[in-house]
C-alpha cells in the first residue's frame, strides 16, 4: 500500500502562487503519482477564505485532470483545512436543514456539493471525505489546524484563551475537544468566507490587507501567515498539544497547515512529519513537498518534488 500526501495548495489564493495551477507543479508532481495506491489531499487544496468558490475551482482543474489520469482505479481521500473548512461546515448545515424538511436527521448523509463534484470530476477512481483526521496503515494523517489555538499571538489562539478561562474544569488550553476547537474556528473562518464571496469580497479584503493596518492585522493573524513568525519547534509543540488533548494514539504522525516540512522529527517517541505547501508566498517556506506512506517502508518519507532555485543551478 502506497499512499502520497500532499496539503495546501491553496488554489484561488491572493495572498501568494498557487504552484499546481502551473505546469511546471503539475510536472513535478505527475511522476511522484506513479504507483501510488493512494492519494491523501491533507487540506487547504482550495482556498476559500482569499478567493471564490468559483475562482478556487476554475484554477485547481488542470491538478484534478492530473489526479483523475493518474488515480484512476486507485483512491483519492480528502481531509479538509482551514482555509477549505466551509466544505465540512456545508455538510454539517446540510443534515440541519435535512432535519427541518423531515423531522429527523438523514440515516445516511447525502452528498454534498464537494462529494458530488468529486464523483463527477474523478471519474474511475474512488474517492471519499473524511475529517478531521486518517489513518494509513498505522500513520495517522491531519491538517493540523487546531494547533493555531496554541500559538502565542494568533488569533484563534487569543479567542481560545478567554473562551477557556469560562468553561469551568478546564485547566489552560488541556482538556480541549474537538467542539472547543473547532468553534473558535468556525467563526473566524466562516467570516473571511463570506467576505471572500461578496462581489469585490477579494478586492476589498486586499485593499484593507495592504492599506489599513488593524483589519489588515485580523487577516494576517486568522489566515496561515502568523506561521511565518514561528519556528518549527513552536508549530510542532502546539500541535503535540493537540495530539494529546484529541488522545490520537500513534507513533508515526504526518500534518500539513504550517508550510514548513518536517521529515520524521521525534518528540517523546512519537514521529512527526509535515508535508509542506504548494503555494509560493513571500516569506513562506520551499513549495513543492510531499510526504510517502509506503506499507513496505519502516516509516514515511518526506519528498523535495519541486526543483529548488540552487537545485536547478547545480544541475
Amino acid at each position: 500500500m502506497r499512499a502520497l500526501v500532499i496539503s495546501d495548495m491553496h488554489f484561488g489564493a491572493w495572498t501568494g502562487d498557487p504552484v499546481l495551477a502551473q505546469p511546471g507543479g503539475l510536472d513535478a508532481l505527475e511522476p511522484a503519482l506513479d504507483g501510488v495506491d493512494e492519494l491523501v489531499l491533507l487540506g487547504d487544496v482550495f482556498d476559500f477564505l482569499f478567493s471564490s468558490v468559483e475562482h478556487a475551482f476554475e484554477q485547481a482543474e488542470p491538478f484534478f485532470e492530473l489526479v483523475q489520469r493518474c488515480m484512476r482505479g486507485g483512491r483519492v481521500v480528502f481531509t479538509a483545512g482551514n482555509h477549505d473548512h466551509h466544505i465540512v461546515v456545508r455538510a454539517v448545515r446540510t443534515a440541519v436543514e435535512e432535519k427541518v424538511v423531515t423531522g429527523a436527521y438523514p440515516r445516511e448523509p447525502r452528498p454534498g456539493f464537494f462529494e458530488r463534484f468529486l464523483e463527477r470530476r474523478l471519474e474511475g477512481v474512488e474517492t471519499r471525505m473524511v475529517y478531521p483526521y486518517y489513518r494509513v496503515g498505522d500513520v495517522l494523517l491531519a491538517h493540523g489546524h487546531y494547533l493555531d489555538a496554541h500559538l502565542g499571538g494568533s488569533l484563534p489562539n487569543r479567542l481560545q484563551a478567554r473562551a477557556t478561562r469560562t468553561v469551568g474544569g478546564l485547566n489552560g488550553h488541556r482538556g480541549l475537544t474537538e467542539e472547543d476547537y473547532e468553534a473558535v474556528i468556525v467563526p473566524l473562518t466562516e467570516l473571511l468566507f463570506t467576505v471572500a464571496q461578496m462581489p469585490r469580497g477579494c478586492a476589498v479584503q486586499m485593499a484593507f490587507h495592504e492599506q489599513f493596518g488593524r483589519v489588515g492585522k485580523v487577516l494576517r493573524l486568522a489566515s496561515h501567515l502568523p506561521h511565518r513568525r514561528h519556528e518549527a519547534p513552536d508549530l510542532l509543540a502546539a500541535f503535540e498539544q493537540v495530539v494529546g488533548n484529541l488522545g490520537w494514539k500513534a507513533d508515526k504522525i504526518v500534518f500539513a497547515h504550517t508550510h514548513q516540512s518536517l521529515d520524521g522529527i521525534e518528540r517523546d517517541g512519537v514521529r512527526y512529519w509535515n508535508t509542506g505547501c504548494w503555494i509560493d508566498e513571500p516569506g513562506g517556506g520551499r513549495p513543492g513537498t510531499a510526504v510517502l506512506v509506503d506499507s513496505d517502508r519502516e516509516a514515511p518519507e518526506l519528498l523535495q518534488l519541486l526543483p529548488q532555485p540552487a537545485d536547478a543551478a547545480a544541475a
